[in-house]
C-alpha cells in the first residue's frame, strides 16, 4: 500500500480544516473500472498481477526544520522549447527553470513495464504511461535522466513559501499551485480557517511555472488504478529509507505542496526526464 498523505504536516503550513472533502465529479480516483467510449490498448504492456504488496512504512516524528523563502515570488527565468525522441519520433514540450531543462509533458515512451492507466491509449495521450522503476531508471531519451533529489530540490525550492526538508518525507510549500495544470484536477471545496480566522478555499492552481502536471494517478504492485484526477506521482532516483525503495513527488487535488514519500519499485508511476 503506497505510503498516505499526512495531513497533520499540511496543518503546520497554517490551515486547519473545518470541512468535509468534496467528492468532485471528475473520473473515479478509486474504481478499477474503465470508463466508456475510450480504446483499450493492446501492446506488450499488458497489466501486471499477482505481484507483492508495498512495504512502506510512516514517517518518523522529527520535528521539520523550515527554510523560507522572501514574501515575494522568487523570480525564475523561464523559456520553453522541444524534444524529439528518436525512439519512437514522440515530440515533448520541453521547459527551462532556472539553470535546468525538464520535460514540460510526462514521457509517453512504450517500454516493458509501462502503463497506460486502466489500460486504455486515451490516458497514455493524456497523462503518459506510468512505469515501474526497473523501466523508469533507464525510460529517459538520450540527453535526459530521471531526476535525483538534487534535481527536484532546484526545481521546487525557488518556487515555494517554505521548505520542510530534514523529514524523512521532504516537502515544499508552493507558490500559487504554480508546477500544477489549470486543468483537469477535482476542485477541492473543503473550507478551512486561514491564520486570520477567516473562512477560504484552496486557491486555485495556476500553473505559473509552465511545468503542467495532470493528475495522472498511479498503478499499485497488484495491477489496480487508483488517483486520476486527484493526484500524481513522479519517479525519482533518490533512495527511500527502506531498501527496495524510492523517493516520488505527490501532487494532491486537495494541498498546496509538493510532499515526497517512499514506494515500492513495482509500483507504476509517471516520470518527468530533467536534462543531463
Amino acid at each position: 500500500m503506497k505510503k498516505n498523505f499526512v495531513l497533520s504536516l499540511f496543518v503546520a503550513l497554517g490551515l486547519i480544516a473545518c470541512g468535509d472533502e468534496s467528492s468532485g465529479t471528475a473520473p473515479s480516483a478509486d474504481s478499477n473500472e474503465s470508463s466508456s467510449g475510450q480504446t483499450a490498448v493492446s501492446s506488450s504492456s499488458a497489466q501486471k498481477n499477482n505481484m507483492s504488496s508495498s512495504s512502506v512504512k510512516e514517517t518518523s516524528g522529527k520535528t521539520p526544520a523550515t527554510a523560507e523563502s522572501s514574501e515575494n515570488k522568487s523570480e525564475v527565468s523561464v523559456s520553453f522549447g522541444t524534444l524529439t525522441d528518436v525512439r519512437d519520433g514522440k515530440t515533448y514540450k520541453t521547459i527551462e527553470i532556472g539553470e535546468q531543462t525538464w520535460m514540460a509533458e510526462n514521457l509517453n515512451y512504450e517500454s516493458n513495464t509501462s502503463y497506460c492507466y486502466r489500460n486504455y491509449q486515451d490516458s497514455c495521450d493524456k497523462y503518459g504511461r506510468l512505469y515501474t522503476y526497473e523501466d523508469a531508471i533507464t525510460a529517459c531519451p538520450e540527453g535526459y535522466r530521471l531526476p535525483s533529489r538534487a534535481d527536484f530540490d532546484g526545481l521546487l525550492r525557488p518556487l515555494s513559501k517554505t521548505v520542510y526538508d530534514e523529514r524523512l518525507d521532504w516537502q515544499y510549500n508552493l507558490y500559487e499551485l504554480s508546477i500544477k495544470a489549470t486543468t483537469d484536477w477535482i476542485q477541492d471545496t473543503t473550507t478551512y480557517v486561514d491564520e486570520n480566522g477567516k473562512l477560504t478555499h484552496l486557491a486555485d492552481a495556476t500553473n505559473s511555472s509552465g511545468f503542467t502536471l495532470l493528475p495522472a494517478g498511479y498503478m499499485n504492485s497488484e495491477g489496480h488504478f487508483y488517483g486520476a484526477g486527484k493526484e500524481t506521482y513522479l519517479w525519482s532516483s533518490a533512495d527511500g529509507p527502506e531498501t527496495g525503495t524510492k523517493y516520488a513527488m505527490e501532487l494532491d487535488y486537495r494541498y498546496d505542496g509538493a510532499a515526497f514519500f517512499w514506494w515500492d519499485l513495482d509500483y507504476a508511476l509517471s516520470v518527468r526526464c530533467v536534462k543531463n
